[in-house]
């Protein structure tokens, strides 16, 4: 049962020919082209990742993104509703201190 995982930027797909064909088509189409090449296919792997973690509505964890990117709107409108929670934390004592008050009232 994994109680905690840290991801380590949001993930961007390998720029190839296919994903170079799949952002011209919707930068023609929608002008949204990074978008559906990029950024949502990426940023799918972030949600999986954290659901490792949380699989139910009874469960309790960690997830934190450790890129600065992720207060990007594009990012940012992205995020599930029920992750409204979420702290932003600049310094590594800040993520410690948050962990540790997590940890000690999770199983309360």
């Amino acid at each position: 049962k994994l109680s905690g995982v840290i991801i380590v930027g949001v993930a961007i797909p390998q720029v190839n020919y296919q994903n170079e064909m799949l952002k011209d088509y919707f930068e023609k189409m929608m002008n949204t082209g990074f978008d559906y090449a990029y950024t949502y296919p990426g940023f799918n792997k972030v949600l999986q990742a954290a659901g490792r973690v949380i699989r139910s509505s009874t469960d309790k964890g960690v997830v934190v993104i450790a890129d600065k990117r992720i207060t990007n709107y594009r990012y940012l409108s992205l995020l599930p509703t029920h992750w409204n929670h979420f702290k932003r934390i600049n310094k590594s004592y800040e993520l410690k201190k948050e962990l540790n008050i997590f940890w000690k009232n999770k199983n309360t």
